[in-house]
């Protein structure tokens, strides 16, 4: 919508977005993490509920490979 630019801006350039994120975030705030995501399988969907999960990483080693 008009009203949410960066919408637009984010997912023209293939950067994804998510929003509303609760839970336990709080225990991860101010650390070093990586986020991976689970969503549903949903045909032609355009949003959907997903399970957010952090990998933490107080040593700053992991590293996720590029999928290449």
């Amino acid at each position: 919508p008009e009203w949410e630019p960066v919408h637009r801006i984010l997912f023209t350039n293939g950067i994804l977005g998510i929003e509303n994120v609760g839970g336990d975030i709080d225990k991860v705030t101010g650390k070093r993490c990586t986020f991976s995501f689970f969503p549903w399988r949903w045909t032609r969907g355009d949003g959907c509920i997903i399970r957010l999960v952090a990998i933490l990483d107080p040593s700053g080693d992991y590293r996720i490979e590029s999928g290449n």
